[in-house]
Parts: structure tokens; sequence; C-alpha cells
């Protein structure tokens, strides 16, 4: 299953950083602010949302406070972080993150595939409570996580 993901977020990718590349520009106007961030033309937005959206991630990378720490919070530190540690696992601070709990580390900076923490989601296995991310949520954990987990 996640091999045929990864083969379709690549193939997404790819159309989209193809379409851009055969010539469409992004014009600005002079009453229109600089762009913050590398956009795809304005067609390929609608014909293929999630290669658009896959070539804004690349583009930029994710971070750990504004983006990994509150799915954290909202998924998992109820039994991994605060009050509770089960198996040592502290997922409330990034220093804790990268410790790891009884087991040894769950975070390979550069290595999402290798991370327990990524395994352990991708199979369902956590959260054992409540609500499970979203497809979307665990592949900006598993960027962040491949883009090196740094503290940003």
């Amino acid at each position: 299953m996640m091999t045929s993901r990864r083969a379709l977020a690549i193939t997404l990718l790819l159309l989209g950083i193809g379409l851009i590349a055969c010539g469409t520009q992004v014009q600005a106007t002079p009453t229109s602010a600089p762009p913050t961030a590398v956009q795809a033309p304005a067609a390929t937005k609608a014909a293929t949302p999630t290669a658009a959206k896959l070539a804004l991630v690349v583009a930029s990378n994710v971070s750990f406070s504004k983006n990994i720490l509150p799915l954290f919070q909202n998924y998992c530190v109820n039994c991994h972080g605060g009050q509770r540690t089960e198996n040592g696992l502290n997922l409330s601070t990034y220093e804790g993150v990268m410790v790891g709990g009884k087991g040894g580390a769950v975070v390979h900076a550069g290595n999402a595939n290798g991370s327990q923490l990524v395994q352990m989601i991708l199979q369902g296995k956590m959260p054992k409570r409540g609500t499970k991310p979203t497809s979307d949520q665990v592949q900006l954990i598993e960027d962040w996580i491949n883009q090196g987990a740094v503290n940003n």
C-alpha cells in the first residue's frame, strides 16, 4: 500500500513539474504582491490539485513547530507526553521525539521508511485510541523526517 501511494505521489509530482516546465509562466502585475512560494499555473492547479500541493510541499520545508508538533499534540501526547509517557516515549517536545523511548530512536532523520514512528502509524497501530491522522497528515510527518527531522 505504501509503495503504491509513494508511486502515485511521485507520478503526480513529476506530472506537476512537467506541466510547470512546459512553458506556462505565472506573471505578476504591478499591483500584485510578490509571490511567497513556488506556484503552479492556474490550469495545473485545477487539473491536478494533488500535484500542485506536492510541488508546494517540496518547495518548502515542513516545520516541526508549525506542522508536526501540533499533530503530535493532537494524536499522540495523551499517551506519549505530559503526565504519561508509555514506553518512555515523550512526543511533546522535539528533544523527546529525537531521544525516542525504551526501544530506542523512533525517528531516523532522512529515512521515514526506517522510522518506527511512521511504521506504527502506517500499520494502524498508533494511535491506539481516537481518530487516526489523515493520509495528508501522515505524509507531512514522512516529509519532515525525510527532510532531516530538523527542529524548525
